[in-house]
């Protein structure tokens, strides 16, 4: 019997792998595991295997970015009160 994947951590990447699209480009391909939890996939694409892997791995640093921008909106019971306080009235605003 065959196991799954391993499950990507928050903030990381799976393999980058590449393959010849049909105009004579090449187009890397990743699955990326944002801060939020969720699992997307990831394409870049340019003239030859190398840029179109360094392409993805721009296009990657900056999804997370943002991500990382996006979950610390999320509170948990953790969070101090401040926070929440800070969240709420930036909603009304």
């Amino acid at each position: 019997m065959r196991t799954g994947r391993p499950p990507l951590e928050f903030g990381t990447h799976g393999t980058i792998t590449t393959r010849s699209v049909g105009t004579g480009r090449t187009c890397a391909i990743a699955r990326l595991r944002l801060w939020d939890g969720e699992l997307h996939r990831v394409t870049a694409t340019a003239d030859n295997a190398t840029d179109a892997r360094a392409r993805l791995e721009l296009r990657i640093a900056e999804r997370l970015r943002l991500s990382e921008h996006d979950a610390r909106r999320y509170l948990t019971p953790d969070d101090p009160f401040d926070e929440l306080a800070y969240v709420w009235l930036g909603d009304l605003a």
